[in-house]
């Protein structure tokens, strides 16, 4: 009974030196043979054994510990000796029985048998049922950490979605080939970048950012394979990467890595759960590594926002806040609160007054307007008794644009609808210059390179002859 907290345990994760399991007394009584109606406190006799047990143990200890008020259940605890690590103890635990397949819990095997069986169809499954067939009371109702401790194992290609709240969750699980990654550790966080993701500003993420970029370049990669950053799976690693005692501040780091202004070309992915295998931290290219390397030497060498547009500091980085939000991040065409993200993603601060914040937006909206092709707006937005500034992203009109609403309208009046990016290439092609020719202006539009007896009869042409009639009627 002692030995199954860490037997039966799904995942004792790699952050966790310590795990803990509570069993009801009665369930102990019973699984001792001792006899209905028996009240002996069982605490001290689990301790007796639990001391006279660690002697022959070498990387767990377990302790009961003793709990007074406590008479209705009893409490294990599993600590690791030393440096040694979970996989470890799981084997030492299961020395002298005949272990399942890679050291599964009884529900985790149970489980698996029945999706190699095909007992769990393609058809969605509630939580209540799995667990039911697998075997676990309602208040272990959680076969996500199963699943988990399946992967993690077996290091199979389980793939599983679950949609729906608590017992009426229903699941879609699917089991794929072996997943053979052993993702390595790169550098990247060194002692070079001071940083604390509670605290962080403008300046932190931008540091980040460019020693990111120098560690991509410097490293050359191929292909369109990950590159990891960071990899941790042993509690040593962990630590050596967040230090001291206590659970890291998870959140803070997400927080901290979604603000730093990478190059478009790659996407950064993580995953820190609870029951994940491997911590990481990595960085994919978008296309492939061939282009995301000349993306990301193309911005190194090129000067910033404010020197070629002509633009102050904080209007170059307001106009670069807006360029780098991911699509997920608006609203339709507004961007976040400008006053959330001033500090740590943007890096402007009001010169006046809190007050006049809106103003000072207002100020650089009007300056990158004026350089750039940019038609931005401050909205007002209201939140309870505050009054915060979002930002309405757009681009000017320009001519073309208007020719092709023309030509859209035209063509609808006509019963042809009109493929504007088609109609696009030919008008960009035909006001192109061309070396050595220059055709009469009377007959630009219709050199399309057609027929003439065929050109009436091709979509765009009616459309833009019809075009060239209203213009002579203006």
């Amino acid at each position: 009974m002692m030995m199954d907290i860490i037997r039966q345990n799904p995942c004792p994760h790699f952050t966790r030196r310590s795990v803990r399991q509570t069993v009801y007394a009665q369930t102990a009584r019973r699984r001792l043979g001792l006899p209905r109606g028996d009240a002996t406190n069982l605490t001290p006799i689990f301790a007796r054994a639990a001391k006279g047990l660690n002697k022959s143990l070498k990387t767990f200890m377990i302790e009961v510990p003793e709990e007074e008020w406590v008479r209705s259940s009893i409490t294990f605890r599993a600590t690791l000796n030393g440096a040694y690590e979970w996989p470890q103890a799981l084997q030492e635990a299961w020395k002298g029985d005949v272990p399942s397949e890679n050291y599964l819990s009884e529900v985790a095997t149970r489980l698996l048998e029945m999706i190699r069986q095909g007992e769990i169809d393609s058809d969605q499954i509630t939580e209540d049922a799995l667990s039911s067939k697998v075997g676990l009371k309602v208040w272990h109702y959680s076969i996500d950490k199963y699943l988990e401790e399946i992967v993690n194992k077996t290091g199979s290609g389980l793939r599983w979605k679950a949609e729906g709240w608590y017992r009426d969750r229903k699941f879609q699980i699917e089991l794929m080939p072996a997943i053979n990654a052993s993702p390595k550790s790169v550098s990247w966080l060194t002692s070079s970048v001071e940083l604390k993701f509670s605290h962080y500003t403008r300046t932190d993420v931008e540091q980040a950012a460019k020693r990111l970029h120098e560690l991509i370049l410097k490293g050359t990669p191929n292909g369109n394979e990950p590159l990891y950053l960071l990899s941790i799976s042993s509690y040593q690693e962990f630590r050596q990467f967040f230090p001291g005692e206590g659970d890291p501040r998870i959140k803070e780091l997400v927080e901290f890595l979604e603000a730093m202004p990478l190059n478009p070309s790659v996407r950064l992915t993580y995953d820190f759960r609870d029951y994940a295998r491997r911590w990481f931290i990595s960085v994919t290219p978008k296309v492939d590594w061939a282009s995301s390397l000349s993306a990301i030497s193309d911005e190194i060498s090129q000067p910033g926002l404010q020197e070629r547009l002509g633009i102050s500091t904080d209007a170059a980085k307001l106009l670069r806040w807006v360029e780098r939000l991911p699509v997920d991040k608006l609203v339709g065409r507004l961007t976040p609160v400008v006053e959330e993200d001033c500090e740590k993603r943007i890096g402007i601060k009001c010169p006046w007054d809190s007050k006049n914040f809106p103003t000072y937006i207002q100020l650089l909206i009007e300056e990158i307007n004026e350089k750039t092709d940019y038609d931005l707006k401050a909205l007002p937005w209201h939140n309870y008794a505050y009054v915060y500034t979002r930002l309405l992203v757009g681009r000017k009109k320009t001519d073309l644009d208007d020719i092709l609403r023309r030509l859209q309208w035209l063509g609808l009046q006509n019963g042809v609808p009109l493929d504007i990016a088609t109609a696009e290439t030919v008008l960009i092609g035909l006001i192109s210059p061309r070396p050595n020719d220059t055709p009469e202006p009377d007959h630009v539009l219709l050199n399309m390179d057609m027929d003439n007896e065929h050109a009436s009869e091709h979509p765009a042409s009616a459309a833009i002859a019809q075009a060239q009639a209203d213009r002579q009627i203006m």
